[in-house]
């Protein structure tokens, strides 16, 4: 049975809220790029970012996706409407504990086909190269992409100097968590977590 739609009063942060969240100080920052999605009839935008901002009240979440996010709930959760570069551009460096991507980054073996294709790897390593540099000290970025863009986000992790990075497979439950998880975990998805 479908989950009922439930409106949330929308709550727009205050235009000091990221350099507010930049002096935090102890809060740690958990950062999901493309984390609005579409919304379908069983998940609303941006569900995994509300639940885990619920679930975790001791973390700063916040979210970076081009949509416009029609709602938003949690005093722990701030949304930016902006590209990767340009959202992730806006928080400190050094500040940010996790970054988070399903289904957002990844890169295709076949970098020789299709000028679109080339220009979405470049800037996919330049949102990498810039995550890192967001990341403090021991900080991880953590991926889930399909099976055949395992080996070339390896390699740009590396070229990323990403360190301690790990490939596994999806539990059927962790293909369970988004939207995007559900649609593709026929295809076999596959974590990658790298450390800054």
């Amino acid at each position: 049975m479908p989950r009922p739609k439930v409106k949330h009063p929308v709550q727009k942060p205050s235009p000091d809220a990221l350099e507010d969240l930049m002096q935090a100080g102890g809060k740690r920052i958990i950062v999901h790029l493309g984390n609005v999605g579409e919304g379908n009839e069983t998940e609303a935008p941006a569900d995994k970012t509300r639940r885990y901002a619920k679930f975790f009240p001791g973390f700063q979440f916040v979210g970076i996706d081009l949509k416009e996010l029609p709602e938003k709930d949690g005093v722990n959760w701030i949304q930016i409407k902006a590209d990767f570069l340009e959202g992730l551009e806006k928080l400190k460096d050094g500040s940010v504990s996790i970054i988070s991507s399903e289904m957002a980054l990844g890169w295709s073996g076949e970098d020789g086909k299709g000028v679109y294709l080339n220009k979405r790897n470049q800037y996919n390593l330049e949102v990498l190269k810039l995550a890192r540099r967001k990341l403090a000290s021991g900080g991880k970025i953590m991926m889930v992409v399909g099976r055949g863009m395992v080996n070339g986000t390896v390699e740009k992790l590396r070229e990323s100097e990403f360190e301690a990075v790990e490939t596994r497979p999806l539990t059927e439950v962790e293909c369970r968590r988004t939207y995007w998880t559900k649609t593709m975990a026929g295809s076999k998805l596959y974590q990658i977590t790298a450390v800054k």
